[in-house]
């Protein structure tokens, strides 16, 4: 973790612009933070609600739907999707990792929700695209919007991992799952519902999860 700048700053040896996923949090360790305003100009934060996240993650790591809530409520959680574990993050909380890109003002951002994202993908993708513009000189074309949502339909990437498996996924475990909204509601155990829900009240009534 501490080797998180000095890896950037290799990365960024071209100076030319990259897109990176990540699942860290904007925190520190032992005051080495995951990054910085040389290395970092602007994030893309995609956020879904919690009590869908936690079926999700339940799936995919092959634990009880009880132990993915404790992760996700766990501030000092780190983890890793390399196969090697070779490549670790500090993912803290579903509340933490939230706040601490949002909070962050060393450089620009928007947030997306999954569940827009879902709904309208064609508003939330030229969305990204024009936040995008202000860093990369791109055109954005409607017709090649609509067929890159098409590609990325959600029964097609499945179908696709059916027949060639996909890298991220752990193990047999598939990664393509349901993309499902509010199947909580039917598959949530209330307990775990009510637990996710005080823990991480305000910001889910801030994202409008909650009333």
């Amino acid at each position: 973790m501490k080797y998180f700048i000095v890896a950037q700053q290799k990365l960024n040896l071209d100076n030319s612009i990259k897109l990176l996923k990540t699942h860290n949090a904007y925190v520190s360790y032992k005051n080495n933070w995951f990054s910085d305003e040389k290395n970092t100009k602007a994030y893309i934060y995609l956020v879904r609600d919690p009590r869908s996240v936690v079926l999700s993650l339940s799936s995919y790591q092959k634990v009880s739907v009880e132990r993915a809530a404790d992760l996700m409520l766990n501030q000092g959680i780190y983890g890793s999707d390399d196969k090697d574990d070779l490549i670790i993050d500090i993912r803290s909380s579903w509340k933490i990792n939230y706040l601490s890109w949002k909070k962050e003002k060393k450089f620009k951002g928007i947030i997306v929700k999954y569940e827009d994202l879902k709904i309208n993908p064609f508003i939330q993708f030229t969305k990204i695209l024009n936040f995008l513009k202000n860093y990369i000189d791109l055109e954005i074309d409607e017709k090649k919007i609509k067929q890159c949502i098409n590609l990325c339909d959600f029964k097609k990437l499945k179908n696709l991992e059916n027949k060639l498996g996909f890298d991220e996924a752990i193990s047999s475990n598939v990664f393509f799952r349901k993309a499902e909204l509010q199947e909580w509601k039917t598959l949530l155990d209330v307990k775990i519902k009510n637990k996710i829900e005080s823990n991480f009240k305000n910001e889910m009534k801030e994202l409008g999860y909650l009333d």
